[in-house]
């Protein structure tokens, strides 16, 4: 998940733009479900996670947070598609809410694993005499 070519800004730039499509759709614009509702495990920090990262770091503390956090933030996406779709404005925009704050979270234990890893391999590669 947070190998050295993995791109955090490109991953928080993808997490960005999911937001806004997001924010788009709460302002009453079209926005199709898939670009919405997207499972943990398919969006980009997910496919990276589960392609290559969870059996590298997957016993890391702070990745173990993310992983439940990052389901979470999914999981809420799902909650705003169904509420806004049932009528429920305000419900979904609580929802929303509650998801910057998840979200924010999830931003701060990604920083938090990728200085941990990244302490480690500077470590790792220290030349012992």
């Amino acid at each position: 998940m947070m190998s050295k070519e993995m791109n955090l800004e490109s991953i928080k730039l993808s997490h960005d733009n999911w937001f806004a499509k997001i924010e788009y759709y709460l302002d009453g614009h079209l926005v199709p479900r898939q670009d919405i509702v997207v499972s943990h495990s398919e969006c980009e920090l997910g496919k990276r996670f589960y392609d290559e990262g969870k059996e590298i770091y997957g016993n890391i503390r702070a990745v173990k947070f993310l992983e439940i956090k990052h389901e979470k933030l999914h999981k809420i996406a799902q909650y705003i598609w169904d509420a806004y779709n049932n009528g429920d404005f305000e419900l979904a925009k609580i929802l929303y809410s509650d998801m910057l704050a998840v979200s924010k979270r999830i931003i701060s234990i990604f920083n938090e694993a990728q200085e941990f890893i990244n302490d480690k391999s500077e470590k790792s590669n220290v030349i012992n005499f």
